[in-house]
């Protein structure tokens, strides 16, 4: 049915022009238009899993954290919704909630400099103020600093935390 130079999927059995099928057919033709479309599909796909294992990597961080062994918990992070945040031991109480984001690869570079890959952190951060909690690799080392606890407090300075 096709016409010489054309393909079967032009033309449907009865001679008439299906531009459709073309679509949702003939994919296997180069720079078909599905191809473009099944390229997005992936695309969007592998970001929706990307941002959902982040997503579960960074809820390992709720919880609760001292400064040294066998401490009292000193920073509680929780989730409310899709919201993280973080509140710091006041007395005998908890400060009020403070908002954090997910890091990017900038906020890590910033504050782990050039070397941060090599600790593979995830943390959180605030959104208005000094303040971040990581998850980093154990006993891995950047900017002349070796994480002996996987878990690093950034609050106008840094150091190792506990988590509970």
């Amino acid at each position: 049915m096709a016409k010489s130079g054309g393909s079967a999927c032009d033309e449907s059995p009865y001679g008439v022009r299906r531009p459709l099928s073309k679509y949702l057919v003939c994919s296997q033709r180069r720079g078909a238009p599905l191809t473009a479309f099944s390229n997005l599909a992936v695309v969007l796909l592998l970001a929706t899993f990307s941002a959902s294992c982040t997503a579960r990597s960074v809820d390992a961080l709720v919880g609760e954290y001292a400064l040294k062994p066998e401490g009292r918990a000193e920073v509680k992070i929780s989730r409310d919704g899709d919201q993280f945040v973080a509140s710091v031991r006041q007395g005998s109480g908890w400060s009020r909630p403070e908002s954090l984001v997910v890091c990017t690869e900038a906020d890590y570079a910033q504050l782990f400099g050039p070397e941060w890959k090599q600790i593979e952190p995830v943390g959180l951060r605030a959104t208005n103020g000094p303040f971040g909690i990581f998850r980093v690799k154990k006993g891995a080392t950047a900017h002349g600093r070796t994480f002996e606890t996987g878990y690093f407090l950034f609050a106008l300075g840094g150091g190792d935390v506990y988590k509970l």
